[in-house]
């Protein structure tokens, strides 16, 4: 039987976006663990009612004493700006035709298509999901605009998420708003191989440059806007951001991201000066980072350092059921025990995932955790909301759409989502941590 694009369309929805969906929320331990909403959304926010204050009208008296003065709780709220993440395929019309006569051929033809594109989605999304909303993956460490480039790893080795062809801009630090290039511009794209250290790129956009400025992957660096709408930043909230003090001041710069000026420290569009719950615990060490460019000094791990940060978060009601780091730092840790001729646990946690054993809680990897810190979650403190699950584009009636001026067509995916947070101070984040790890 010949089939029709409608047959096609068909092949996409209904044999590859419920595997795809499934594929996006395993392997990576934030998108399958924390939890998901898709009802508390007010237009694009989700929306979550903060408790900031106890009632002060409480206390023992006299007999015959005042009373306490009546009080109330105190709540504020938290407003998480939704943020928008795609996929792209094309597929030729030569492809196409030769699959006229067979709906499986045509599933055959693009299915390493579907495959690449839905374990490049994953990485991109699960580097978002550690990192701080800014799309930046380098500090520049140089003024100099000449190819190479260069820099200074931001929280994970310079190199790491930029490999040939990878398309670049620059955020400057002046303002936070000038992009080189800008979005829409003609891209500028890494050419060859980047090192932790340089970052060879091919054309002229970079006209001028700072040290310290930023690099990110173009169309994805956060621009302030000055809008008090969340909408400066692209990318999703990353622990990075979410599980932070502002005792840094480079937190105070590209981490605003209502566009409000330095020091203001929103999450959520709530500010944590006149909220200081509004704060996760951070155990830095006593010379942390004080610009982009600049490494803090790090030092070894302890069990009594991770032990300072699950006290302190239970001291403000949290019960930190998940530990996140890096290869390198657990390492580390497991170096700690066998030094003490102590036998490492490990468990097995749903999903698959095996863990090793830190007082009763289970500590996990991810190749895309920052390279400096272990995370101390209280995972339901933490929620994903959702606009919309992984999906097709598909409004105008077709999920495949004409490439103009080519003899192909193209399908998206499209994710409508924002990490976000109940109680900010119920999750902490042990940095600074010296395991070996590249610069």
């Amino acid at each position: 039987m010949a089939q029709n694009m409608s047959n096609f369309d068909a092949v996409l929805k209904e044999v590859y976006v419920g595997p795809i969906r499934e594929q996006l929320s395993q392997e990576k331990i934030l998108l399958e663990k924390v939890q998901r909403n898709s009802q508390d959304l007010e237009g694009k926010y989700g929306v979550i009612p903060l408790h900031t204050a106890r009632n002060t009208g409480v206390g023992a008296r006299a007999d015959t004493g005042t009373l306490p003065t009546a009080g109330q709780q105190g709540y504020a709220v938290s407003k998480w700006h939704m943020k928008y993440n795609y996929g792209r395929f094309k597929v030729t019309g030569p492809t196409i035709k030769a699959s006229k006569s067979d709906k499986g051929a045509f599933a055959k033809a693009i299915d390493a298509n579907i495959k690449g594109l839905t374990l490049d989605v994953k990485k991109n999304v699960n580097r978002q999901l550690f990192g701080d909303s800014s799309g930046a993956v380098a500090v520049l460490t140089s003024s100099t605009v000449t190819t190479p480039l260069t820099v200074q790893g931001l929280y994970w080795a310079a190199n790491k998420y930029l490999p040939d062809n990878q398309p670049i801009q620059t955020i400057t630090v002046a303002d936070y708003a000038t992009l080189r290039p800008a979005d829409g511009a003609t891209a500028c794209a890494v050419n060859g191989t980047a090192s932790v250290t340089s970052v060879p790129f091919d054309g002229s956009v970079f006209t001028s440059a700072v040290a310290n400025d930023l690099l990110g992957l173009y169309g994805s660096t956060y621009a302030a806007s000055g809008t008090n709408n969340d909408s400066s930043s692209k990318e999703l909230n990353g622990l990075r951001l979410i599980v932070d003090d502002g005792n840094c001041p480079e937190d105070a710069d590209w981490w605003n991201q209502d566009g409000t000026p330095a020091g203001d420290y929103t999450l959520g569009l709530v500010d944590f000066n006149p909220y200081p719950t509004w704060k996760a615990v951070v155990k830095e060490s006593d010379t942390p980072r004080t610009s982009g460019a600049t490494l803090p000094t790090r030092r070894a791990l302890s069990e009594s350092l991770m032990d300072e940060v699950v006290d302190a978060v239970a001291d403000n009601g949290g019960n930190v059921d998940l530990i996140v780091t890096t290869r390198d730092i657990r390492r580390a840790y497991v170096d700690l025990l066998r030094n003490d001729k102590r036998f490492v646990n490990t468990t097995k946690l749903s999903g698959g995932y095996t863990a090793i054993d830190f007082n009763g809680i289970p500590i996990v990897t991810d190749s895309d955790c920052t390279r400096d810190d272990m995370y101390f979650l209280t995972m339901s403190s933490l929620v994903l909301f959702q606009e919309s699950d992984w999906d097709w584009m598909d409004e105008d009636g077709a999920i495949l759409s004409r490439v103009s001026g080519e003899d192909a067509y193209e399908a998206i995916l499209y994710w409508y989502s924002q990490l976000g947070c109940y109680a900010r101070n119920q999750n902490g984040r042990l940095t600074d941590i010296e395991a070996g790890q590249v610069s």
